[in-house]
């Protein structure tokens, strides 16, 4: 069962599903960041904002209505990606 949660970035929440890493059914962490795995958690910061202030709707008011869905996408990779739990289960490729 998914599970949904509101993830607050400056005035916006954004609805997020809590599904379990590894899914067949979305992208790795990895991609949708657009990383490759065994980066730094300082180059996964970096990338964080650099697609943070792409995709953030309070930053881009005229942007594409799908921005809110990207932006709840990165930033549930950018806290799978800096998680220590994550990296235990899988590993750093």
């Amino acid at each position: 069962q998914q599970q949904q949660q509101l993830l607050f970035i400056g005035r916006t929440a954004f609805a997020s599903q809590n599904r379990s890493v590894g899914s067949n059914n979305k992208p790795s962490p990895y991609s949708i960041l657009q990383l490759k795995p065994g980066v730094t958690k300082d180059e996964i910061k970096e990338q964080f904002r650099r697609m943070a202030k792409k995709y953030h709707p309070d930053l881009n008011p005229m942007a594409d209505s799908t921005y809110p869905n990207k932006m709840a996408e990165i930033v549930e990779a950018y806290d799978i990606l800096l998680d220590d739990d994550f990296h235990a289960r899988v590993g750093s490729s």
